[in-house]
């Protein structure tokens, strides 16, 4: 008889958005002004195979993953991809030197899936 296991798989509230839950989880506890962030969160939806972000294009945005899959891969001059991860519900994912001032993103992400992702833009504090 087959069976299946569900491996680290984060739980999230409906209540809450993913960002909310990821970010509560490393800072070890409620936000404060979390109500001024969620304002600024866009929900995004896509079907399988479209893109999210492409990469060497300057995108300082964070993703939290209510639903779907994703693939992030890097893409060659050649054309050529090679697959740095999968993000899945619970994930989250960013181009850390696209949220760098004058930052570009360092690869590219795709969906495999319908997706729903919430998008929240990054600053960098200048003070």
């Amino acid at each position: 008889m087959p069976s299946s296991t569900q491996v680290n798989r984060p739980t999230t509230t409906a209540a809450k958005h993913v960002l909310q839950a990821l970010l509560e989880g490393a800072a070890g506890g409620p936000l404060p002004h979390w109500d001024q962030v969620a304002s600024a969160i866009r929900e995004r939806r896509f079907r399988p195979g479209e893109t999210v972000f492409m990469q060497d294009v300057a995108h300082p945005c964070v993703y939290g993953v209510r639903l779907g899959l994703l693939k992030l891969g890097y893409l060659g001059a050649d054309g050529n991809e090679w697959i740095k991860s999968f993000v899945h519900e619970g994930g989250f994912f960013a181009s850390v030197a696209a949220l760098q001032p004058q930052g570009k993103n360092t690869f590219q992400a795709t969906t495999l899936a319908p997706t729903v992702v919430e998008q929240g833009e990054y600053a960098p504090c200048t003070n």
